[in-house]
């Protein structure tokens, strides 16, 4: 079954109008703040599916992340100095 990017965003923008706009806030400020993490999760999940990892190559990953905290993320510059950044 192929869902379009326009069901898609439809079913997103249903599932999130059912929730509080203090909540979406809430959740926007976290993902701000945890965006170095999450963007390490997200590729490292997809690295490992075997059907998304076809179309994305761990110097894909490295560069993108990479690029992202030379864009000056908060996020990325406490991990690189936190002695918990070497987990």
């Amino acid at each position: 079954m192929h869902i379009t990017n326009e069901e898609l965003a439809g079913e997103w923008q249903r599932l999130t109008a059912a929730y509080a706009p203090a909540a979406a806030d809430a959740l926007r400020q976290l993902a701000e703040q945890e965006s170095a993490e999450l963007a390490r999760y997200f590729y490292a999940q997809m690295l490992a599916d075997p059907q998304s990892a076809m179309f994305l190559s761990h110097d894909q990953v490295k560069t993108r992340l990479s690029a992202r905290c030379s864009a000056g993320s908060a996020t990325c510059s406490a991990r690189r100095t936190s002695p918990a950044s070497s987990k």
